[in-house]
């Protein structure tokens, strides 16, 4: 069983994915986060209206002058239920509820650029990969070719089930 606010690491494909406590390696971050996102050798962790961002290689060292709140660094407010950044892309997608709002990440100030409405909503998290985006809600997920597929879609795809073993946890 995976526990409570976890996160999980993939050492090598042969030795596997394994969970660990958040605060193992973020002691400031206690009690888990709401969105993780990472850019530019740099790791984004949102926490209610607050964001910390550490130094993406160990020891993962916390960025001055940070936590900040979410005016401040990413020009929204509200609950983030989720957040990613697409490869090669500078664009963070925030999904809170039923809106998804995308922020330039290479710009100063950093504001949403849009704001749209989706089909999933309330998810409990988000990633984009070479496979897509896939959204987490639940015991299941939802795969999105990208982020414009997902904006468009009139329906949500096929739920996917979420297995023990595609997060690295025990039955």
């Amino acid at each position: 069983m995976c526990p409570g606010p976890i996160y999980l690491r993939l050492d090598t494909q042969r030795d596997g994915v394994h969970a660990f406590p958040i605060t193992r390696t973020w002691p400031k971050v206690t009690g888990g986060v709401d969105a993780v996102f990472s850019y530019t050798d740099k790791i984004y962790m949102i926490k209610g209206d607050q964001v910390y961002i550490y130094k993406e290689s160990a020891p993962y060292t916390l960025i001055e002058g940070y936590p900040k709140t979410l005016k401040e660094e990413l020009g929204i407010e509200g609950h983030v239920d989720a957040a990613f950044v697409c490869p090669s892309e500078h664009t963070v997608h925030i999904l809170q509820g039923q809106r998804m709002r995308d922020i330039d990440l290479s710009a100063t100030p950093r504001v949403a650029t849009q704001d749209q409405l989706l089909t999933l909503h309330d998810v409990d998290g988000g990633h984009c990969g070479a496979e897509g985006i896939r959204l987490f809600k639940g015991p299941h997920y939802y795969q999105y070719e990208n982020a414009q597929t997902l904006v468009d879609s009139t329906v949500a795809p096929e739920p996917q089930k979420i297995t023990s073993a595609m997060l690295g946890c025990r039955d």
